[in-house]
Parts: structure tokens; sequence; C-alpha cells
């Protein structure tokens, strides 16, 4: 597992695994901070952001904040595929975007998809973005580091 130093970027979509095999979805929005997996290889970020984009709906979401129409349906698009989805922005903002150097969790799968369940290919590229958070499930703020 690579280390993973701290980066900042402009508005990236990156995906992370936890010790269980599940998948969270982390949005920058704007500047947030990036374990250095993520910045090591533009494209294989890009493979991740098309191959999930493209995922279907496989459960129900549940969201944690009430915010803009927008962002809960950001959330909701993720999560009804399986992933937990973090954003920088914490919500906090009243219609503004308040960044921090940690990730809040938006909203949750009702059943997560599992690495083991993704296609060799994304494994494979998804295998370079292991984590060390036990469970997402019971982290509802995320340092990237």
């Amino acid at each position: 597992m690579p280390a993973t130093l701290p980066h900042e970027c402009l508005d990236m979509e990156w995906y992370g695994v936890d010790k269980k095999g599940n998948i969270a979805v982390f949005c920058s929005a704007g500047t947030g901070f990036l374990p250095g997996f993520v910045c090591e290889d533009a494209e294989r970020a890009d493979k991740l952001i098309d191959y999930f984009y493209a995922a279907e709906k496989i459960t129900d979401s549940m969201l944690l904040f009430c915010r803009t129409e927008s962002a809960q349906q950001a959330a909701r698009n993720c999560s009804d595929k399986g992933l937990y989805y973090y954003d920088a922005d914490n919500g906090t903002g009243n219609g503004s975007c308040v960044l921090r150097e940690y990730y809040t969790k938006q909203s949750s799968p009702q059943k997560p998809l599992n690495y083991c369940q993704l296609p060799k290919h994304i494994r494979e590229i998804l295998r370079q973005n292991f984590m060390e958070i036990e469970d997402f499930s019971l982290k509802d703020t995320l340092y990237p580091l």
C-alpha cells in the first residue's frame, strides 16, 4: 500500500476502500485534501469515475444531511450504487460551500457494494486505494491521511 500524503487539487472525485472492502467516493469540493494515491495517476482516477458513473442502482441510500437538492441528488446517486459518499463541504454554510481538511459522510448505502463484487479490471485499479479505515459505516468524518 503506497504512502498517503495530503495534496490539494481542484474539485476531484476519488474512491477509497476500507479494510472490510466497502467502497466510498470522496468529493474534494474545490480544494479538499487528497491522499497521495489519488494524485499518482490521473488516468487511473478517470477510469474509476467512468466506471462508477455508468454503474446501475443496486440499493437505496440513506441521506445524513439535508442540503440543497443538487447535493442530495449527488449523494443519492452514489449511495444508490452501493457507495458511501463523503464531501469536503460539510454542509454548514447555508447554501455556500464550507470546505474542510476532512470529509463528512453525506449518505450511506443500505446495502454496501464490496470490493470483491467488482470486475477484475476495476479491482486492479482500486487495489491502490485501500485506506487505513476499518469500516466506512462507522466513520462520519475522515481525514485523508
